[in-house]
């Protein structure tokens, strides 16, 4: 009933109030003020337009996409959102926002048949069906591809020093042709997934920057396919793409790696297994359906996937996938070359803009307007500091205590120790994969040492062994897992966030006849992982730099949080060094890594042998 109140009977129809708050707005507290454009999506949407891979792919859609719906931000451009009036957005909801545009999609365990006759008598029946065309267009081909340059902002001018995203983008196919989507997906990890794979080495050992990777966007009628750099610089926008297309020939001469494709095949079909065990899986089941159903294409198409996969599987060899690469890549017209430059006097001067045209609009304004401005400002505050009554907060739907269960779910559990390393093992159905968290003591590493732990976690898996190189490593981790991750967690005493355990975790799975390969793998990197490399070195500081850059753009209020907390407890004090000081701590060492690499290797070691 919420969800559905919400789609077919907002408020926003009855108290032109919420358009305001959750849209946007003009506030002005008196005539002498400055007037300031304020409201969630609004505010929310320019935090958006600041993370650079949000404006680079925004970009590259705009510019495969014109002809079509989706060269537009869903979310809105807050250039555009003063324009949008209360009566267009509800003219809008009103034509597309009706049970003759709606899917209903219903998962869990409940009775359908009594869901579905709420539904219909609640809501469905009370609309007349009407004709709604909300067709995509399909975007026809380009003849050449287009070549777009833009600008980001960036707080300050260090941070323009290779900063440059390089993007190659290419619209593939039509979703509704599921086999080629998931050989497009797989093809997907094989170039671009792992130290291995043959594009991603090829870029990373061209140096055009810290970290290159695929994203393979299925969520469109028309499916797109980025190859990105991040960190390079604008100068490498040709060599990049003769790079790209370069590796990509040799691929379809020489074959793909039959061990690459083996342990990428067992490390998809593995992940298959976890997503459909997982928590979200109604979830996912749904973005599932969406795909195809979108498009008048079958609901469960994309719900069963390992069949067309094991078929698939028996004709695939190392030139498997050839025909796909030349269409899809090579010879596709249909792409685009994005360049995205970080530009320090950017945000100044779109704030400047801004504040410009809000003068200017304010100076056209007559007396009446201002007034109304004011007095509208005035009441929406109001409004916001009224309290809910009682008879508004008893709608929200609740439980009662009765209708709670008193049984407490017992996860089975049983203990051992072997070897005087404590076991606690849970059996219980996990869809054919076994998951595995191992917890080292690292309470002995000193605090000048704690951000070595954290780039010790970056390092291993991705750093040769005394019996894998790093490549080699890579195909048996995903011949063996469907993931293996290492990271720093901590636990507070109960009741006592002063007394904290860290630790470095292991984390693990597979599936269950693979658990020995998998536990032998982990016991490798655990103790023969070699730091010699200076170069694999330095180029996973890279990379780690570039991840942390990501995610203090697009996670800022997290971090925020995390520094406050720091000052109220210890184990939180603990906890963010792996945010703003990891971060600063990998500039430095990238920064000065030519005369300090010995030194970071042995740091390294040492702590590795500590833990």
């Amino acid at each position: 009933g919420v969800y559905l109140d919400a789609v077919f009977y907002p408020n926003v129809y009855k108290n032109e109030k919420i358009f305001m708050q959750e849209g946007w707005h003009y506030e002005l507290d008196s005539k002498e003020d400055d007037l300031s454009i304020k409201g969630i999506v609004y505010n929310e949407m320019k935090g958006s337009y600041s993370s650079p891979e949000e404006i680079l792919f925004n970009t590259i859609k705009k510019t495969l996409y014109p002809d079509t719906p989706y060269r537009y931000d869903s979310g809105g451009n807050p250039e555009e959102m003063p324009t949008l009036t209360r009566e267009k957005f509800l003219k809008l909801h009103s034509e597309y926002y009706h049970p003759s545009n709606s899917y209903i999609y219903l998962y869990g365990d409940i009775d359908i048949m009594d869901n579905l006759k709420y539904i219909n008598e609640e809501y469905l029946k009370k609309f007349k069906k009407i004709n709604i065309y909300t067709k995509v267009p399909i975007q026809m081909p380009f003849e050449k591809r287009i070549t777009v340059t833009k600008d980001y902002p960036v707080l300050n001018k260090d941070d323009t020093n290779q900063g440059t995203y390089l993007a190659l983008s290419f619209v593939v196919d039509n979703i509704l042709n599921k086999e080629n989507m998931i050989i497009i997906d797989i093809l997907n990890h094989l170039l671009l997934g792992s130290p291995a794979s043959p594009l991603k080495k090829a870029l990373i050992e061209a140096d055009f920057g810290d970290d290159a990777y695929g994203d393979f966007d299925t969520y469109m009628q028309q499916p797109m396919f980025a190859i990105v750099v991040e960190n390079s610089e604008e100068k490498y926008e040709k060599e990049f793409q003769q790079v790209v297309q370069t590796t990509l020939k040799k691929i379809v001469k020489d074959g793909f790696d039959k061990k690459l494709i083996d342990s990428i095949l067992n490390s998809y079909e593995v992940n298959l297994h976890a997503s459909n065990s997982a928590a979200d899986k109604g979830l996912t089941y749904n973005d599932d359906c969406m795909k195809s159903w979108l498009y008048d294409g079958d609901p469960t198409s994309f719900l069963e996937l390992q069949s067309t996969i094991s078929s698939m599987r028996k004709n695939m060899n190392i030139h498997y996938f050839d025909q796909y690469i030349e269409d899809y890549f090579i010879n596709n017209n249909h792409s685009a070359m994005v360049v995205l430059n970080p530009n320090p006097g950017m945000e100044e001067r779109q704030q400047n803009f801004i504040k410009d045209s809000l003068a200017k609009a304010k100076f056209q304004m007559t007396e009446e307007q201002l007034e109304a401005i004011i007095k509208s400002t005035k009441e929406l505050r109001k409004w916001q500091s009224k309290s809910d009554t009682k008879t508004a907060l008893r709608k929200i739907p609740s439980l009662s205590r009765t209708e709670l269960k008193r049984e407490v779910e017992e996860i089975p559990l049983e203990e051992r120790e072997e070897n005087g390393i404590k076991i606690l093992s849970h059996p219980m159905y996990t869809n054919g994969l076994a998951y595995i968290d191992m917890y080292f003591d690292a309470s002995k590493v000193p605090q000048d040492k704690i951000l070595y732990l954290h780039l010790l976690c970056e390092m291993l898996g991705q750093v040769s062994t005394e019996k894998h190189g790093y490549i080699s490593l890579s195909n048996e981790i995903n011949m063996y897992t469907g993931s293996m991750d290492f990271e720093v967690r901590t636990f507070s005493k109960y009741g006592n966030d002063g007394v904290y355990y860290p630790k470095l975790n292991v984390a693990a799975y597979s599936l269950e006849e693979k658990l020995p390969q998998t536990l032998k793998l982990i016991g490798e990197i655990a103790a023969n992982s070699k730091f010699s490399d200076s170069r694999r070195i330095h180029g996973l500081i890279r990379e780690a730099k570039s991840e942390m850059q990501g995610k203090i753009s697009e996670e800022s209020l997290m971090i925020a949080a995390k520094r406050t907390f720091s000052y109220f407890s210890p184990v939180e004090k603990y906890n963010e060094f792996s945010m703003l000081p990891y971060y600063y701590f990998l500039c430095d060492l990238d920064k000065n890594y030519s005369k300090n690499s010995k030194e970071i290797a042995s740091n390294l070691k040492e702590v590795a042998n500590i833990v």
